[in-house]
């Protein structure tokens, strides 16, 4: 079956740089730091947080769980916080800076493989290893994922002129990233058949050159390898005060009509196409749109007041008021739901929660995790059972 899905991770993590000082002129809440056992969570959970820490003190809107990776069939693990949920990638990615343990690397051919990952934001480039993954209470077993090390082997460069890299934390504002989007693989087909692929790359001589990869040493949404509850999830995060607020927790679902807190009931379902893409209809365009987590504001294009100077919100919109505005989500199918929402001037980081933060998109309408607030939304992920998957529903 052709799939063209693996582009989309080149349209993820739209993430842009906060500098501390900010807008709003309310007055600064005090944060106290959560913790992932504070959240009560049951088999098929995960707890999601929303907060400032070292690692992200210029990033609003990220949210963060904990992964726990073991090398496969032992007991030796560790537990890496901070993790970025990214509903728009596929696939677990750890920089090597946040891991201690020595996990093995998959070899193609006898080589050692290595990977690009391009982001709309830069690019990923290290080790693919297998793990075994702690998600809820179950194991995913020998999980492909990505161990960010930029000092790894050289970087070719058909990699490196892919923008810029992503190959700390501080320019992430995460430990890693989880992607778990509407599909199971970072790139899929074209991988297992062409070498020019431009994701990956065996590296037992240097330079490294391009590489095919199966489907079972592909980079995966670990979610598929999971016994059960393994179709998709769910994200569902509380309603915030629209002058934000200093840290939230919720919760990510796992599975998709497995279990009675996955069941899709009233929700509407929105197909997407191969591209993972719906539409939005905004004063009286067709765009096409992702449903992204790791994309910190809602993104679009409007001839709203952009930031200037030396606020450090380029690329973001700066009204003098709040907007209240409105548009419409709409599947490939015709199935469309009215959505209300707010663009306001961003806030300091004191406000790591930030619903009405939104920037430019000059292509695409990205709702990002201001989208998420106060909804539960599903994503079901193809091939894994559901009818008419992939979708989101909310």
């Amino acid at each position: 079956m052709k799939r063209n899905h693996w582009l989309f991770n080149l349209l993820t993590a739209f993430i842009f740089l906060l500098n501390a000082c900010g807008g709003g002129g309310s007055s600064e809440p005090s944060a106290q730091r959560l913790s992932m056992k504070d959240i009560a969570v049951g088999f098929n959970e995960m707890g999601v947080i929303v907060e400032k820490w070292d690692g992200n003190p210029s990033y609003p809107n990220q949210p963060f769980t904990n992964v726990t990776v073991c090398i496969p069939n032992t007991s030796i693990c560790e537990t890496i916080e901070h993790v970025l949920i990214d509903t728009g990638s596929y696939g677990l990615r750890i920089f090597s800076s946040a891991i201690s343990t020595s996990f093995s690397q998959i070899q193609v051919s006898g080589q050692p493989l290595a990977e690009c990952s391009p982001f709309v934001s830069g690019y990923t480039w290290g080790t693919v290893n297998y793990v075994d993954l702690l998600m809820g209470q179950q194991i995913a077993p020998s999980v492909p994922i990505q161990i960010i090390d930029h000092n790894y082997a050289t970087i070719p460069p058909g990699c490196s002129g892919s923008g810029s890299a992503i190959d700390e934390v501080s320019k992430l504002g995460a430990n890693g990233i989880l992607g778990v989007g509407a599909f199971a693989h970072d790139c899929g087909s074209l991988c297992t058949t062409s070498p020019n692929n431009s994701y990956y790359y065996t590296c037992a001589n240097n330079p490294c050159v391009g590489s095919t990869a199966s489907y079972s040493q592909q980079v995966i949404n670990p979610i598929t390898k999971l016994p059960s509850h393994n179709n998709g999830l769910v994200v569902q995060l509380p309603s915030v005060n629209s002058l934000g607020a200093p840290n939230l927790s919720g919760k990510m679902i796992l599975g998709v009509n497995t279990a009675n807190n996955n069941q899709i009931s009233t929700e509407s379902i929105f197909e997407l196409n191969s591209f993972a893409e719906f539409f939005t209809v905004y004063k009286g365009a067709r765009i096409r749109s992702y449903m992204d987590t790791g994309s910190n504001g809602i993104f679009f294009n409007d001839a709203i007041t952009r930031c200037t100077g030396p606020s450090g919100f380029t690329g973001f919109y700066c009204p003098n008021t709040t907007m209240n505005l409105t548009a419409t989500i709409r599947s490939y199918l015709g199935v469309s739901k009215t959505i209300d929402f707010s663009v306001a001037q961003p806030q300091s980081m004191s406000y790591p929660v930030q619903p009405s933060l939104a920037g430019i998109s000059s292509s695409s309408f990205i709702w990002g995790l201001p989208f998420f607030y106060g909804r539960k939304v599903f994503i079901a992920t193809e091939g894994m059972g559901v009818p008419n998957a992939p979708f989101i529903a909310f």
